[in-house]
C-alpha cells in the first residue's frame, strides 16, 4: 500500500515577546526557525512525498504567507532563514487573543483550499510562546470543529523558558484543551532535540507503513485474509553518494553522477576475463570455498507462500522479552476483503483468549514469498492510556537455537554486601528516577548524531543560523541526570561504601582468573589472590569434547585432539582420552561421508580427503587400524572407485592414502605392505569371452504351428 503525500504548513508566531531569549541566548523566533529547518530537512532526506509552506502572524495586522505550499528545497531552507530578520513591530498589532485565532484560521483556508479533492495528510505545526492567549469562545470552538472535521492534523509547540512555565499555566492548559478539541498533539520545550523528537514521532510527520497482504493459518482449512506492518521503524541517514568532482555542476543534479564496472579475473591468468556462466557462488569455510552454483541454488531455498502458520500455544512467561528480535510487527484483519469483518472478530476473540489464559502462540512467519521463515511469538496487545486494543496482535520474532549465545558469567556473591552499601545506591536510583510527567507521550528521544549530521549538512548549504553551529543546543538529548552536582554527591558516596580493588594479572598460562565477585572487598586483596593462585594450582583442565559432526574446521578440532591425546598419555585419563577420539574418528567417517556424496564439488573432495588423513593417523594412534582398513575396503573404494565420485577416488590414489599395514604401526596388524600397495593399484578389466552354447532346434514347435494352421 503506498503512503499518503504530507502536507505541511507551519506557523510562526512574531510577536514582541517572541523575540525574547529562551536558552543560551538564543531568541524564541531563531528557535523555531532552526526546528523547523532541521526537521524539514530530516523529511527532505527521508521521504519524496511531502509539501511545505510556511505562514506567520503577530507582526502586523494581517497574517503572510512567507512561503507558498510546495515541494521543498535547499532555496526553501534560505528562505526559511530570511524570515523576521528585522525587529521592529509596529506598535498597533491587534490583541493576543485575536492574533492566535487569525493565524489558525488562515493557516486552515490555506490547507483546506491547496490541493482540494487529492489525498494527503493535511498538517499544520503552530509555534508560539503561550504569550499571546488563545479565547474559549465560539471562534474558537467553530474553528476546531471545523480542523476535526477536515481532518487536519495540528501540532503545537509552545516555546517557554522553564522558569516561566509556572506563571503560563492558564495559558498553557487552554492550548491543550484545544489541541484535544481538535484531537491534535502539544508539547512544552525550550530546546531543539524536544521539538525535533515530539514532531518526528507524531502522526502524518513520518511516512506511512506498508501494509502487506498475508493469511493467517490456524490450520490447514482455516485461514484468515490480515495484514502486517511493522510497529517501530529504523530511521537510517541516506548513505553518502560519491560525485565527481570534475564533472560535477551545480545547476544540473545529475552531472556529478560515479557509476562502477566490476571485472573478474582468472587467478591463474590474469590476462583472462571471467564471463558470467564461468562463476560460481560459494560459502566460506574456514580458508576455504565451498561453491554453490546450478541447480544448488534452488536446495538452498525454501519454497512457501507468504504466511503466519501457528504452530501452538505456551504460557507466556515462557518467552523472555530478551529473546524479540528484530522490530515489532502489528497483524490485524485485512478490511479491504469480504471477510474482513469476520477476521476481525476471530482476531479479537483470539486477542482475549489469550490474554485470559496469560498464552501466546507460536507461529512460522514468512514475510515474502520463498523468503526464509521466522519463528515469533504472538500476543495480545499490551494495555493503553485509550483502554485495552483486541483489534490486532503483535508478532515479535524468536531465536532459533543456532541464535543462541551462552555465556558463563563470573559467580556474583551477595554474601559480601553490606546494608550501608544497599543504602547507598538506592538513595542514587531515586534521585536519578525520570519522573513521569518529564514525558507524558513515553520515553522518547531524538538521536543526537542525526541532528550533528543535518546541522553540518545545513552549514554546508549556508542556511543555518549562526547561533546554532555544530551540536550546540542538542545538549538535552541522551544527557545524563548523573551531571546534576546532588546526584553526583550520591555516585561518590557509593563509590566510597563501595571500593573498586584491583585485579592481579600477573599470573601465566591458562589459570583461574580472579573476578570481582571473588574479592571479599573486607579482605585484603594480595592475599586472596594469593589463595586463588595456590587452588589454581590443583585444578585441572577438563577434557575436550569429542567431534561433533556438524563441525566446520574438523581436521584442526581432530589434530587438537590427538595432540591432547599425545601430551596426556601414560597418565590416568588415557583411556578417557582415546575413547574421546574413537567417537570421534566415527564423525569424521560422516563428515566424509556428506561432503562427497552431498557436496560433489573439488572443494568438497579436498576436505573430505584432509580428514581422511586425519583418520588415518589418529587411528595409529589409538590402535584403531583394522577399522579404518575395514572403512577404507568397505566404503570408500566399494562406493567411489565407480561412479559419479570417482574424482575423489583418484585424488585418494595421487595422494597415496592407503591401509594401514604392518610396517606404520608397531602393534599386530593383518595387513601387509604389498597388500596396502595393491590396494590403490588400478584394476584392470579382462573381457571375456561369453561362453554360447548352440543347440539343436526344436522340430516339434514347428509341427506344433503346422498343426494350429
Amino acid at each position: 500500500m503506498a503512503s499518503m503525500k504530507t502536507m505541511m504548513l507551519h506557523v510562526l508566531d512574531l510577536s514582541p515577546s517572541m523575540w525574547e531569549s529562551v536558552s543560551k541566548g538564543i531568541c524564541k523566533v531563531d528557535l523555531c526557525k532552526s526546528i523547523i529547518e532541521s526537521f524539514l530537512l530530516h523529511r527532505m532526506l527521508a521521504s519524496k512525498t511531502i509539501e511545505f509552506g510556511l505562514l506567520t502572524y503577530g507582526s502586523s495586522d494581517t497574517c503572510v504567507e512567507e512561503i507558498e505550499i510546495r515541494k521543498p528545497s535547499l532555496d526553501t531552507l534560505k528562505d526559511i532563514q530570511s524570515i523576521g530578520g528585522h525587529k521592529d513591530i509596529q506598535g498597533d498589532v491587534q490583541g493576543g487573543t485575536d492574533r492566535v485565532y487569525m493565524g489558525i484560521h488562515a493557516a486552515h483556508k490555506i490547507v483546506t483550499e491547496t490541493n482540494s479533492g487529492k489525498k494527503f495528510n493535511r498538517v499544520i505545526v503552530l509555534f508560539t510562546d503561550a504569550e499571546s492567549e488563545l479565547a474559549n469562545d465560539n471562534n474558537t470552538r467553530s474553528i476546531a470543529e471545523d480542523l476535526k472535521s477536515n481532518e487536519c492534523i495540528v501540532y503545537i509547540v509552545l516555546i517557554i523558558d522553564k522558569l516561566k512555565q509556572s506563571s503560563l499555566t492558564s495559558q498553557i492548559s487552554r492550548f491543550r484543551d484545544f489541541a484535544n478539541d481538535v484531537g491534535g498533539y502539544l508539547t512544552v520545550t525550550n530546546d531543539l532535540a524536544g521539538a525535533m523528537g515530539f514532531l518526528s514521532s507524531g502522526p502524518g510527520m513520518g511516512t506511512r507503513p506498508t501494509q502487506s497482504k498475508i493469511a493467517f493459518e490456524l490450520s490447514p482449512d482455516f485461514k484468515i485474509p490480515c495484514f502486517y506492518c511493522s510497529k517501530t521503524s529504523k530511521v537510517p541517514l541516506p548513505s553518502l553518494k560519491k560525485q565527481s568532482n570534475a564533472s560535477y555542476d551545480v545547476d544540473m543534479p545529475d552531472s556529478g553522477k560515479v557509476s562502477m564496472s566490476t571485472m573478474y579475473r582468472n587467478p591463474s591468468d590474469p590476462d583472462e576475463e571471467l564471463e558470467f556462466e564461468d562463476r560460481v557462488k560459494g560459502y566460506k569455510y574456514g580458508p576455504q570455498y565451498i561453491p554453490f552454483g546450478g541447480m544448488d541454488d534452488d536446495v538452498l531455498k525454501l519454497s512457501s507462500p507468504p504466511v503466519v502458520r501457528l504452530l501452538g500455544f505456551l504460557p507466556a512467561n515462557r518467552v523472555p522479552r530478551y529473546h524479540f528480535l528484530d522490530v515489532c510487527f502489528v497483524l490485524g484483519p485485512n478490511p479491504s476483503t469480504p471477510e474482513g469483518e469476520g477476521a476481525g472478530r476471530v482476531i479479537a476473540a483470539l486477542s482475549r483468549a489469550m490474554r485470559k489464559l496469560d498464552q501466546v502462540a507460536l507461529a512460522r512467519f514468512v514475510k515474502r514469498e520463498n523468503s526464509d521463515p521466522w519463528l515469533v511469538a504472538i500476543m495480545p496487545k499490551p494495555d493503553s492510556e485509550g483502554g485495552r486494543d483486541d483489534r490486532a496482535l503483535v508478532m515479535h520474532r524468536l531465536p532459533c537455537a543456532e541464535d543462541l549465545r551462552n555465556f558463563i558469567f563470573p559467580p556474583l556473591s551477595m554474601d559480601g554486601v553490606t546494608a550501608e552499601q544497599t543504602r547507598a545506591v538506592s538513595s542514587a536510583i531515586d534521585a536519578m528516577t525520570i519522573p513521569s510527567a518529564l514525558s507524558p507521550e513515553g520515553l522518547l528521544m531524538f538521536n543526537p548524531s542525526s541532528l550533528a549530521v543535518l546541522s553540518r549538512i545545513q552549514q554546508r548549504a549556508g542556511v543555518s543560523s549562526s547561533c546554532l553551529t555544530g551540536v550546540l543546543g542538542f545538549d538535552d538529548t541522551f544527557s545524563s541526570m548523573g551531571d546534576v552536582p546532588e546526584i553526583s554527591m550520591l555516585w561518590r558516596t557509593v563509590r566510597e561504601h563501595c571500593e573498586l580493588l584491583p585485579r592481579d594479572n600477573s599470573e601465566k598460562g591458562r589459570k583461574r582468573k580472579v573476578f570481582w565477585a571473588d574479592v571479599d572487598i573486607g579482605e585484603d586483596v594480595n592475599k586472596t589472590i594469593k589463595q586463588e593462585q595456590s587452588e589454581s594450582k590443583t585444578n585441572v583442565e577438563p577434557l575436550p569434547s569429542p567431534l561433533n559432526e556438524g563441525s566446520v574446521n574438523p581436521t584442526e578440532e581432530f589434530t587438537v585432539l590427538l595432540k591432547t591425546f599425545a601430551e596426556e598419555k601414560d597418565n590416568d585419563r588415557t583411556d578417557e582420552l582415546r575413547h574421546i577420539i574413537v567417537e570421534s574418528l566415527s564423525a569424521l567417517r560422516r563428515i566424509v561421508d556428506l561432503l562427497v556424496t552431498t557436496g560433489g564439488t573439488s572443494a568438497h573432495y579436498r576436505k573430505a580427503l584432509a580428514c581422511i588423513k586425519c583418520m588415518r593417523e589418529g587411528s595409529i594412534q589409538v590402535r584403531e587400524h583394522d577399522a579404518f582398513n575395514q572403512y577404507m575396503r568397505d566404503t570408500i573404494k566399494r562406493k567411489f572407485s565407480v561412479g559419479r565420485h570417482f574424482k575423489f577416488w583418484e585424488s585418494i590414489r595421487s595422494d597415496g592414502v592407503t591401509l594401514i599395514s604392518s610396517e606404520d604401526t608397531a602393534q599386530v596388524c593383518s595387513v601387509t605392505a604389498a597388500e596396502a600397495r595393491d590396494f590403490l593399484a588400478e584394476e584392470k578389466i579382462v573381457d571375456v569371452a561369453p561362453n554360447i552354447e548352440t543347440k539343436e532346434e526344436d522340430q516339434d514347435e514347428d509341427d506344433l504351428f503346422d498343426n494350429m494352421m
